[in-house]
């Protein structure tokens, strides 16, 4: 994993980074610091970099030889002090060595910086001990807390911090991260990039640590096949047949469409199943909470029975195709719930039904149609279903 050496490798956060360079040219940096928020998302990062640039002072020679070792080797130096607050539990020697950091000592820069990490670990009696000490700390020395759970502090050591909080990059950010990423590394993809690129974000959860871990399963410069990133896939497939479920209950034309563009793939089927079990009051093993609600919305005052039809008439078919999603979806659509029973033997009956289904949705939104329209809407409905191919066998 590529560890940060420069403000400029770090994605996103842009203005906390600005608002902290800014204070370290001004030298108003605060002498307690808390940085809080969830895994992945570069505070200790931060907090090393801070903390190389606070005690080099401008020396680009002391500069290269602190991020040496704070940054790549991890080890703190004499002005440097590295703890994870992860060994210390309530061991009076580990309390001590802490606190007898919280002064210049040896330190021939003038300034300290001691950084905790994983501060959320630390036990009441050490909490208790240190306190006095950051109240109190001398001109020079710098704390640094870093923590994914501010609430497990007490609020007397939070109350004495500067607080910052780190939350995850926005899609933009993570796309154009990963984008980077494949293309400093020489990656490629069987898939369209922008599929792997939105799989990849949507798995990464939008946080930058595991799109790099999870990159660093491939090799450099090799192209990624579809069944290396199959147990990524899911996530992005379960989104893509919850929107498909919106619209066998909303526009039928905008749905044709929606499945014309479908990736179906031997995902499919899993995820579709996984659909119906939370529909019907289960939950998925392989769906998030926030999909499950998604879903859960969608089918608000809506008939379940919809649904129930569309997916159990897909999952039915021995071969899972393009057409075949398309004739459950067009049976099964919520504004055919009330039409009779239409006997669809042969091509050209199926076609009209089509072309009546397109003059419907048209009138219903108030749209006029021409003469040419009405000659030319069974070959534009044509387009639509066929000409699939047959993905699964």
């Amino acid at each position: 994993m590529i560890k940060i050496t420069r403000w400029d490798q770090l994605k996103g956060h842009k203005p906390l980074i600005s608002l902290i360079r800014r204070n370290l040219e001004l030298g108003r940096t605060s002498q307690c610091i808390l940085f809080y928020g969830p895994t992945g998302l570069g505070k200790t990062s931060i907090s090393k970099l801070m903390a190389v640039e606070l005690v080099s002072k401008g020396d680009s020679k002391y500069f290269a030889q602190s991020v040496k070792s704070v940054i790549l080797e991890d080890k703190s130096t004499e002005s440097i002090k590295l703890f994870n607050m992860s060994d210390m539990g309530e061991r009076e020697e580990e309390i001590r060595k802490v606190k007898s950091e919280l002064d210049l000592g040896f330190s021939g820069r003038d300034v300290k910086v001691v950084i905790l990490d994983e501060s959320h670990n630390m036990s009441k009696k050490a909490q208790d001990a240190i306190l006095p000490e950051l109240e109190h700390l001398p001109k020079g020395v710098h704390v640094i807390l870093i923590t994914t759970e501010e609430t497990s502090l007490r609020e007397a050591l939070v109350g004495r911090c500067s607080r910052y909080r780190l939350s995850n990059l926005s899609s933009i950010e993570i796309s154009k991260l990963i984008k980077q990423e494949i293309t400093m590394r020489g990656l490629r993809f069987q898939m369209a990039e922008k599929n792997a690129i939105a799989i990849i974000a949507a798995y990464s959860k939008c946080q930058a640590r595991d799109v790099i871990k999870l990159l660093d399963e491939f090799p450099d410069n090799n192209i990624i096949t579809n069944e290396s990133l199959s147990v990524f896939m899911q996530t992005e497939i379960a989104l893509s047949v919850i929107q498909l479920v919106k619209y066998l209950y909303g526009s039928m034309l905008l749905g044709l469409n929606y499945i014309k563009d479908l990736e179906v793939d031997s995902m499919l089927p899993k995820v579709l199943s996984e659909v119906l079990r939370v529909a019907l009051g289960g939950s998925s093993d392989i769906m998030s909470q926030q999909e499950e609600t998604t879903l859960r919305q969608i089918l608000v005052g809506e008939d379940v029975s919809t649904l129930i039809g569309f997916a159990s008439e897909v999952l039915s078919n021995r071969s899972i195709t393009e057409r075949s999603i398309t004739a459950a979806f067009l049976k099964h659509h919520k504004t055919m719930i009330a039409q009779p029973v239409v006997d669809r033997t042969g091509e050209h009956s199926y076609m009209s039904d089509l072309a009546t289904m397109n003059s419907m949705h048209r009138e219903e939104t108030g749209v006029a149609i021409t003469d040419a329209e009405r000659t030319q809407s069974v070959e534009s409905f044509e387009d639509l279903i066929f000409g699939s191919k047959e993905i699964i066998k």
